[in-house]
């Protein structure tokens, strides 16, 4: 079994995707739970951080924004090691 530390994943998205069908893919691929995860758009992550405590780590940590040309969106997540050996870069693209 693979030991990583950590890793990100930058995606692009052929259609828009609403932040709670990310959240539940997210939740869903990664088998986390909800309180382990952040989405937000990244215009407003300081903004959605703001009442949380400085030191809260969150094993998935994603935000997205649109995008234009051929894709309508992107997203970027930072993902805990141990979760990150649960899904390869293949697995998460055919998800």
């Amino acid at each position: 079994m693979r030991e990583t530390k950590a890793t990100g994943y930058d995606c692009l998205s052929s259609r828009l995707v609403s932040e709670s069908e990310l959240r539940a893919f997210l939740l869903d691929c990664f088998e986390t739970a909800e309180w382990q995860l952040f989405v937000g758009h990244e215009d407003r992550v300081a903004e959605e951080l703001r009442d949380i405590p400085q030191d809260v780590v969150f094993s998935v940590f994603c935000t997205y924004r649109e995008v234009f040309g051929h894709f309508a969106m992107g997203f970027d997540a930072g993902i805990e090691g141990r979760l990150a050996d649960r899904v390869t870069e293949v697995e998460l693209a055919m998800s």
